[in-house]
């Protein structure tokens, strides 16, 4: 890991590090995952290139003018009980789920929650009030679940839109606490929204990721963002309190986003509304340098600002390209078959598998031939349509 003025570096499982000029080093033995945190680390950019195309990849969170929300006093949680939800991911979930109503006890006043793998179980068949005995007797019932099944994600939101025993019209927002990973039942991004937005008692769809590897982010941002919620960042456990309250800021609604030294930008996850500390994902083409301003252009109420984010760090990578090309094709992806044609062009020449390319072992010249494979003409069609005109 570079080493970067000011930023501390916190390897999981924990491990020694060693330090050597310029860079920290970790050394894992057996551990089947790992990860790497870095803290009080500003507004990053990895630069790089592919060919002769600089592009760039930056890590923001504009300081947004906080504005309280009029939230709804119900809420329905969806708890992933899955076997995805592997120990450590649940765990978090359970420290949030209770962060969340005891951090909240003063808006949401009543809740539910539905438990889901390929199924649906209610904890119980009505509202229960926000209080103390009531959070520790769900706390109790959670810790004795089995992690098993598959995930139905289509079932758990059809559920929680529109519950069979709420027949008033009051309405309610939706935490989903889960990966996003749908593995039984529909699958479709834009059919699941659906089951949200057309229910007249469901407010927004507020979603969380952990860090933890299996999460399909796109899903997560492609339900928040259709239904006016968030999906916010719990990089560790301390932030769990922070977390649980970021929701109940306004939201403003991103107009514009501008890089010194940057264009064809793109916000991984599309996202319509922004909220204060939000942490997003800025991609493009270019090679922004240390001291370059992003700037955003929000809106509220019919009043415009402007909030300028200097990028602190530059650090050269060959995961820029790399992200760019992620986030450029899955946002093509959501508008297949439309451009199916530029979305397989730019998948090949990025190395994204997916809707669009998948992967093929070829030892010849002759197969990519008689595959009509052209790796130079698959860059050239990048080089000359940018992905932000295609989205």
């Amino acid at each position: 890991v570079k080493n970067l003025p000011g930023v501390a570096v916190r390897a999981e499982p924990a491990v020694a590090p060693v330090k050597t000029e310029g860079a920290t080093h970790f050394r894992f033995e057996g551990a089947a995952t790992v990860g790497v945190r870095l803290k009080q680390v500003g507004a990053v950019a990895l630069t790089g290139t592919r060919g002769d195309q600089p592009y760039f990849a930056a890590s923001v969170a504009p300081a947004l003018r906080t504005v309280a929300a009029a939230g709804q006093d119900r809420a329905v949680f969806l708890l992933d009980t899955s076997l995805s939800s592997n120990p450590d991911r649940f765990n978090v979930w359970l420290k949030l789920l209770r962060a969340l109503l005891e951090k909240n006890q003063g808006t949401i006043k009543q809740f539910a929650v539905a438990f889901f793998n390929a199924g649906v179980t209610w904890h119980e068949r009505g509202w229960a009030e926000n209080s103390p005995a009531s959070v520790e007797a769900l706390l109790r019932r959670c810790e004795g679940l089995a992690l098993e099944g598959a995930t139905d994600l289509g079932a758990a939101l059809a559920a929680g839109a529109q519950p069979a025993w709420h027949q008033g019209s009051e309405r309610f927002d939706l935490f989903l606490l889960s990966d996003g990973a749908s593995t039984w039942g529909e699958g479709d991004a834009h059919a699941l929204s659906r089951l949200v937005r057309s229910s007249p008692r469901a407010g927004s769809l507020f979603a969380y990721t952990t860090g933890l590897a299996g999460t399909d982010t796109a899903m997560l941002d492609h339900l928040a963002r259709e239904t006016g919620g968030a999906v916010f960042a719990l990089a560790s456990e301390q932030e769990v309190a922070a977390t649980a309250v970021a929701h109940n800021q306004r939201p403003w609604r991103l107009k514009d986003v501008q890089v010194e030294g940057g264009s064809d930008l793109l916000l991984a996850g599309r996202p319509g509304v922004i909220f204060g500390g939000q942490r997003l994902q800025l991609v493009g083409r270019g090679a922004p340098k240390a001291g370059s301003r992003v700037a955003f252009t929000v809106e509220m109420n019919g009043q415009s600002e402007q909030v300028v984010v200097p990028i602190e760090q530059v650090v050269p990578s060959v995961a820029a390209s790399r992200l760019y090309g992620q986030v450029a094709v899955g946002q093509m992806e959501e508008l297949l078959p439309a451009n199916a044609e530029a979305a397989r062009g730019y998948a090949s020449h990025f190395r994204v598998t997916g809707q669009s390319a998948s992967l093929l072992m070829l030892e010849t010249e002759a197969e990519y031939e008689r595959l009509t494979l052209s790796p130079a003409a698959d860059a050239a069609a990048v080089a000359g349509r940018p992905a932000g005109a295609l989205v």
